[in-house]
């Protein structure tokens, strides 16, 4: 199972789909404490992706992200993944920050909202 976004609000709902010693990924941190003691009784173990682990502490696979990327950009490159962006506003500037912040507000967005040039 990969989680990737507000798994405080569907953790019960997510364990109780997953069969007995399946592997959950995250790749966020949740925005409350998560009950991992819930994953007990089916054996569910839990494991995190960080992007800048094996660069932080220099693991001895360090060079694994650089060939990751690699493959994230041919399969980019061959139409074969594609963003999420939904909408590039430009420049970051209170304007179009409002206009993001309006857009995600709606709720009824979907995918990303991009400003540039932080």
């Amino acid at each position: 199972m990969l989680a990737l976004t507000k798994i405080e609000d569907h953790f019960d709902e997510i364990i109780e789909s997953m069969a007995p010693q399946s592997p959950m990924a995250l790749i966020e941190t949740p925005a409350r404490p998560l009950d991992i003691n819930k994953l007990k009784p089916k054996s569910i173990s839990l494991h995190w992706e960080f992007m800048f682990t094996r660069s932080r502490y220099e693991t001895s696979d360090m060079n694994e992200q650089g060939r990751l990327l690699g493959e994230v950009a041919e399969l980019v490159d061959a139409g074969r993944m594609v963003s999420t962006m939904q909408a590039n506003l430009g420049s970051i500037n209170a304007a179009n920050l409002r206009q993001a912040h309006a857009l995600v507000e709606s709720g009824k967005t979907i995918g990303k909202v991009v400003l540039a040039g932080f």
